[in-house]
């Protein structure tokens, strides 16, 4: 089972003096339990992708197959398999917070499972809003609490939550780190790979170079609506350093030294780990 996307284009307002084309050309597949990073500058497209995952924008060409639901421009699924879909493939937007609504936090959570799953009996639901709680770190205390009354890391973990609770075969991130600390950024790492380990393959859209290279087992890198580099994060680096780095993007600064040291003639491994590259130099 896996989310596959084959050629997939995306044009906003065709026909018209206005048409922009989003997306060209973008192939690739996530599995069960992988972890794929999407990066690319701002405008590249990422956030398009992951909406046309879901079918949330419509797909000018190519096709999109989430296990087995496929759909292309001319064949978009019929209800019962459009709300499949939409289970099979939780979105966190960025900033979920701004999209918070209901007067509890154990409203806000059910209300994904409630809609999808309408034959949940309320036992199975309440254990569903309390798993997905748990896993962002909250406990009972939070059920009957105002999300507009939490801290603005606290409400992001409640709309995170909220998304857990259907429990997608497969999860797209928009920028999840965006805003946080420190702390709640290892936090979230620590989720994401939480959820890889259990199976949930994540599409994980991002600036942070650092994070992709770290955690993630394959890029997506995108340029201008195009597809880059697609690959293990050590064949992408080797694209990087053959052709010009893709617009917008800035290699983590262990990863920048080591290109700048082989420039300059010293055999060094493409590597993004400083311990690698002191014991490669002998420090």
């Amino acid at each position: 089972m896996s989310l596959r996307v084959t050629d997939l284009e995306c044009v906003f307002a065709p026909g018209t003096e206005l048409a922009v084309q989003v997306l060209k050309g973008i192939t690739f597949e996530l599995g069960e339990g992988e972890w794929l990073g999407v990066c690319g500058h701002t405008g590249s497209g990422k956030s398009t992708l992951g909406a046309a995952l879901a079918a949330l924008v419509p797909i000018s060409a190519g096709s999109v197959a989430v296990d087995e639901i496929e759909f292309t421009p001319d064949t978009r699924p019929e209800p019962p398999k459009m709300r499949a879909l939409r289970s099979h493939v939780g979105i966190v937007f960025q900033y979920p917070e701004q999209q918070l609504f209901a007067e509890s936090v154990e409203e806000e959570v059910a209300f994904g499972p409630r809609n999808f799953f309408p034959d949940l009996s309320p036992g199975d639901l309440a254990e569903r809003v309390r798993w997905a709680l748990g896993l962002v770190g909250f406990d009972d205390a939070f059920l009957k609490r105002s999300p507009f009354e939490l801290s603005g890391g606290e409400r992001r973990r409640v709309a995170i939550a909220s998304t857990l609770a259907t429990r997608p075969r497969y999860l797209v991130l928009d920028e999840p780190t965006s805003g946080l600390d420190a702390v709640r950024i290892r936090d979230l790492i620590e989720l994401i790979g939480r959820l890889t380990r259990e199976g949930v393959g994540v599409l994980h859209i991002t600036h942070d170079m650092e994070i992709a290279f770290s955690h993630c087992t394959r890029l997506l890198v995108l340029e201008e609506g195009r597809q880059a580099a697609y690959g293990p994060p050590e064949q992408v680096v080797r694209g990087f350093c053959e052709h010009a780095l893709p617009k917008g993007l800035i290699l983590p600064p262990v990863l920048g030294l080591c290109v700048r040291l082989r420039a300059r003639g010293q055999n060094v491994p493409l590597t993004w780990d400083e311990n690698v590259l002191l014991e490669a130099l002998g420090a």
